[in-house]
């Protein structure tokens, strides 16, 4: 929700990792999905025919983590460690942290970027309070409710700042006003700028 009115041409210039959806609303350097099931989804038009072309017209890198299931054939898979563990090589895999977003940030700490800017990972839902939600974006055919994520999907990150690598880590505002993301909480955080 903190990114519904955000410009993404700010990103133009930088490189990006972008999670699940991103695609749709940018081009990034990478496109990362953890869920082997997503790419699949797009290309069997289950987010629309608007997705699957522009999917189709994304000319960069499409990595997935290697949980259980292959990814689809095209996508470079990156060997999962589990859940949560300290920032390796990338050679070595990386910890997931049951999210793509949390995967962005263990990938971009990885491959050595000396500030991680983070934007769009709010682990909040701007809805009714105990709504299940989307799962981490509009669209995921699995409904999850808002506190099974935070509780699923928050340790992760909190374990990360109290590392030497989660200095590297900057949760961007996208907006004058109150920090809509929880990771604010653990983490330095930076207005867009």
């Amino acid at each position: 929700p903190s990114l519904r009115h955000f410009d993404f041409s700010f990103l133009e210039g930088h490189h990006s990792i972008g999670t699940n959806r991103a695609f749709e609303f940018f081009t990034p350097s990478i496109l990362l999905a953890i869920d082997a099931r997503f790419y699949r989804w797009v290309y069997e038009g289950k987010y629309g025919k608007e997705a699957l072309r522009k999917l189709a017209a994304y000319t960069g890198p499409k990595v997935g983590i290697r949980i259980s299931a292959a990814h689809v054939p095209g996508v470079i898979e990156i060997k999962s460690l589990g859940v949560r563990g300290p920032i390796v090589p990338i050679d070595q895999g990386i910890y997931h942290g049951n999210n793509s977003g949390y995967s962005a940030l263990a990938l971009a700490l990885a491959l050595g970027a000396d500030p991680v800017y983070v934007l769009g990972i709010d682990l909040r839902y701007a809805g009714p309070e105990g709504a299940k939600v989307a799962h981490h974006h509009d669209g995921h055919p699995e409904l999850t409710a808002e506190s099974d994520l935070r509780k699923k999907c928050l340790p992760p990150f909190i374990a990360l700042s109290g590392s030497v690598e989660g200095r590297r880590v900057k949760i961007v505002n996208p907006e004058p006003g109150p920090i809509f993301s929880l990771l604010g909480e653990y983490f330095d955080v930076v207005p867009l700028s």
